[in-house]
């Protein structure tokens, strides 16, 4: 009479058992929420700012994240709603924050640390973040200093403004010293215009845009904004130093990801660029650079 007795008692307390296994163990049907990653815009229009947002959208999806943007608004200062939407964040695994004032850098450093989540900031250097993830402009100098000597370039003239610092010493560094050189804007009336056996260097879109029209020689410019194919196949334009903004919100996306699980990043993460010619403009992999709504 015992067998039966033990059998039954087994499978009361298996039953018991499988029941509580049941309510504990979670179903495998389940997903685990996936993080959420906050990032901030200043603006949002223009070709650069899509491209960013794909490759912005595009790490998050390969990394199973949810990214959630904030873009400012135009009538207001963007420094106060950044402010105001920092207040606002509530479960978020990473910052992601654009180029802003310092008083708005220092709230959100002080956010993220409170909150024990890392912030990346995008398109400005500060001692506070974790990263910054920007383009390289001494590299950005090189490239075009690079690009002129590679034409044969014998006389260089540059030009630029007190912010186009770090690419002139980047260019110089290759090309040497110039044989002109005027820091300032082309409404200004003492510029010289190069002669034609005088490569320029333009280190703003202003200058290469005036330049373009008012240069006799070869120029080799900054991204100098929405003439840049025109100029490029009239030949008006030798060269383009392009930025990769879909590279640079990748990056940003992937870094933010790299430091949420705590790992090191160096302090400056540089997105790529690159000089693109007339002759080289049409290759596979300047497409997606200059023809971006063509993707």
């Amino acid at each position: 009479m015992k067998k039966p007795y033990v059998v039954a008692v087994l499978c009361v307390v298996l039953s018991a058992a499988l029941l509580v296994w049941g309510f504990v163990w979670p179903d495998a049907g389940e997903e685990t929420p996936a993080p959420v990653f906050a990032m901030a815009l200043t603006e949002d229009r223009g070709t650069a700012i899509m491209q960013f947002k794909q490759g912005a959208q595009t790490a998050a999806d390969e990394l199973g994240i949810t990214l959630s943007m904030y873009t400012t608004e135009e009538n207001a200062p963007p420094d106060a709603q950044l402010q105001a939407w920092l207040n606002d964040l509530e479960e978020v695994s990473a910052l992601i924050l654009p180029a802003c004032g310092i008083e708005t850098i220092e709230k959100a450093s002080a956010l993220a640390a409170h909150k024990r989540i890392p912030m990346a900031l995008v398109g400005q250097e500060a001692a506070n973040p974790n990263a910054c993830v920007y383009y390289n402009r001494l590299d950005q100098g090189r490239a075009l200093g690079e690009a002129i000597l590679a034409a044969g370039a014998q006389n260089v003239a540059v030009y630029a403004d007190a912010q186009a610092e770090t690419q002139k010493t980047g260019a110089l560094e290759i090309i040497g010293e110039p044989t002109y050189y005027y820091v300032g804007d082309p409404t200004d009336p003492g510029w010289e215009a190069p002669p034609e056996d005088t490569h320029a260097l333009a280190l703003t879109p202003e200058w290469g845009r005036a330049l373009a029209q008012w240069g006799a020689g070869p120029v080799w410019t900054v991204d100098p904004g929405d003439d840049r194919i025109a100029l490029l196949q009239s030949g008006r334009i030798a060269g383009v130093l392009m930025d990769m903004p879909f590279a640079l919100g990748y990056l940003a996306v992937s870094t933010a990801y790299e430091l949420s699980m705590g790992k090191e990043t160096p302090p400056m993460v540089f997105a790529p660029s690159r000089v693109v010619m007339p002759e080289t403009m049409y290759l596979a992999e300047n497409i997606k650079v200059m023809f971006p709504l063509l993707q």
